[in-house]
């Protein structure tokens, strides 16, 4: 059976960045072109856009985040495909100011990817530990100045036997085939269900499974009611409406799909531990590997394609 990170080890490095950086790079240039591009001053960097995000990509995906090792890999035996490779500072300076387009180019890879055409989500979230939990109160990187603010951003992760963590909590969508479609961050205290309209309604008419945390009888009318969206969350024992045993069935064999995704993003691409010292740094550092892991969907083809198996 096929999996969509089997590309890591069945591809040799320079063939999965050469590839990467011809996708990037037509992209890029086909939307930005030379008189619509990011940045309006200046001549263009030596080291382009789309090397940037390719390297930013090559770290995520091979190396969980760990610029250092990455980017020395790069110099010492990779050191033709990037010739002007950037120091780590400058890097992370030029990683954090392209987000935007970073996310922008997820956004439309996931198109790419027949999302807007599918019916059915999975809503979950997964939490982003950015410190260890003693040091929370002493942790630089929450944006958060007053102490009451401070205290949102530390949450519990049920899952786990109620282990506390600080940061925020990444929510998101996916299609049934594990492909993320919407996402956002928000504090760790923040219940699920305060995210769930901002991630739904994006999508007029679709059909989304969540857990038992996304239990709210009112979000699932108006939902209903202002943007066609059926919410069916796993229903808990103790409650009076419940679902059809066949419904429950499918339901909870669907959430195991979400799950397999979160498995992916926290085990092969590390998002639960973005490893930044500024909240910007984060965010871009979260961007990229939601990013690197829905480019898997597609680099598992088109390296076939080109390369064979």
């Amino acid at each position: 059976m096929t999996h969509v990170t089997d590309f890591i080890t069945a591809y040799s490095w320079e063939d999965i960045l050469t590839t990467l950086f011809v996708m990037i790079d037509d992209l890029y240039k086909a939307w930005y072109g030379s008189s619509n591009r990011p940045r309006r001053r200046g001549p263009e960097p030596e080291f382009a856009d789309s090397e940037m995000i390719t390297v930013a990509l090559f770290v995520d995906t091979f190396f969980q985040g760990n610029e250092e090792l990455a980017l020395a890999t790069l110099k010492h035996q990779l050191k033709a495909l990037f010739p002007r490779l950037l120091s780590r500072s400058r890097f992370n300076r030029r990683r954090r100011a392209m987000t935007k387009e970073i996310e922008w180019i997820r956004r439309l890879f996931t198109e790419d990817l027949g999302v807007g055409n599918d019916p059915y989500r999975l809503i979950d979230s997964l939490p982003i530990e950015l410190c260890e939990y003693v040091r929370g109160k002493r942790c630089r990187s929450i944006p958060a100045d007053a102490p009451e603010d401070r205290d949102l951003w530390f949450g519990v992760i049920p899952s786990k036997k109620k282990k506390k963590f600080v940061g925020p909590r990444l929510h998101f969508t996916t299609t049934l085939n594990g492909v993320v479609d919407v996402w956002d961050l928000a504090p760790g205290a923040v219940h699920d269900v305060k995210l769930a309209p901002e991630l739904l309604e994006v999508r007029p008419g679709i059909f989304a499974i969540g857990d038992k945390a996304y239990n709210d009888s009112e979000l699932e009318e108006t939902l209903r009611r202002e943007r066609d969206v059926t919410l069916c969350p796993l229903r808990r024992k103790n409650q009076k409406t419940q679902w059809s045993e066949a419904l429950a069935y499918a339901l909870q064999k669907a959430r195991r799909l979400v799950e397999t995704a979160g498995s992916i993003l926290t085990g092969v691409y590390r998002i639960n531990r973005p490893g930044a010292r500024s909240w910007s740094g984060h965010v871009a550092r979260i961007a990229t590997k939601l990013l690197a892991y829905n480019l898997a969907f597609v680099l598992t083809y088109v390296l076939e394609f080109i390369f064979g198996n």
